[in-house]
């Protein structure tokens, strides 16, 4: 005897979704720099690419982001992603960086591995192709170096004429290397007020500045690595413009004989420099004769 039949229909799915793929990542916020994962960095977005053509079965299905740390397994990072159409042409995935430094086996100078697991709304899954080396981990900063007493300046004091030289050396990184070096000039250790950070690519810097008198200069250095870590930042002594000169009188009898001639009295005078002090005083003596 048949029965009634059964207003439903079970349709059997057993084909998984299209390979997905990756369309575009990166890492977020700090200094983001492709193909690693530095100290500044606070994420990563990943966007996951539509199937060359519509897939029904993905409705109400979902896709998660594996990752993996140098041999480590593979393991879901970050939430899932529902997918609530069928005709999406693709779904952004945000991980932060307390979910990325938490992964198995998180340390300097190892490999993270990605890959994509997109699951139908039927239970199938496939999983999309691993994209090895996908970020470097780097996030010790560069060892900071010194400036070199030859070609940097080191007088307390500097005049209108006078460049402010900076030469620096003896900074490394021991997983990326040094990328390039960033120099400023303020009027505190580390400031930039007077010339704001300039990246630079020598170990030498001549920089002539338009000087206030009085004013506080401080000579500031720092590395970055291949990985966008910064260094601490090299900062020299203090330096101050003088740019105002010694203040001095003199003074002589107007007659005196030759018998009379006394060192500390027949000439008297005075000298003052209230910033850099008197470094050297000459006395020019001659006859009104001469020329």
């Amino acid at each position: 005897i048949e029965g009634t039949p059964s207003p439903n229909q079970l349709t059997i799915d057993l084909v998984g979704p299209e390979l997905p793929e990756i369309n575009y990542s990166t890492t977020v916020g700090g200094m983001v720099v492709d193909g690693f994962w530095n100290a500044s960095n606070t994420g990563i977005e990943l966007f996951v690419a539509t199937p060359a053509s519509v897939d029904t079965s993905l409705l109400n299905g979902y896709f998660q982001i594996q990752g993996r740390v140098g041999v480590s397994a593979f393991a879901d990072i970050g939430d899932s992603i529902p997918i609530v159409s069928a005709n999406f042409t693709e779904l952004l995935a945000s991980i932060d960086s307390t979910v990325i430094e938490l992964m198995a086996g998180f340390g300097e100078n190892l490999p993270i591995d990605i890959r994509v697991n997109m699951v139908d709304g039927r239970g199938n899954d496939t999983l999309g192709t691993v994209v090895d080396d996908w970020l470097l981990i780097d996030q010790i900063a560069p060892t900071m170096g010194a400036f070199l007493n030859d070609l940097t300046t080191d007088d307390p004091f500097i005049n209108a004429e006078d460049t402010l030289l900076a030469q620096w050396g003896g900074f490394s990184d021991a997983t990326t290397g040094i990328a390039n070096y960033e120099y400023a000039v303020g009027d505190a250790p580390g400031g930039s007020i007077y010339v704001n950070w300039l990246n630079v690519d020598t170990t030498f810097k001549d920089t002539l500045l338009e000087y206030f008198h009085e004013a506080s200069y401080y000579l500031n250095v720092r590395a970055r690595d291949g990985a966008g870590n910064l260094s601490d930042i090299l900062t020299s002594s203090l330096i101050t413009a003088d740019l105002l000169g010694p203040v001095s009188t003199s003074a002589a009898e107007s007659y005196y004989f030759i018998d009379d001639w006394n060192d500390t009295d027949s000439f008297s005078g005075t000298y003052a420099d209230d910033l850099s002090g008197v470094d050297t005083l000459w006395l020019d003596l001659s006859r009104s004769t001469d020329t």
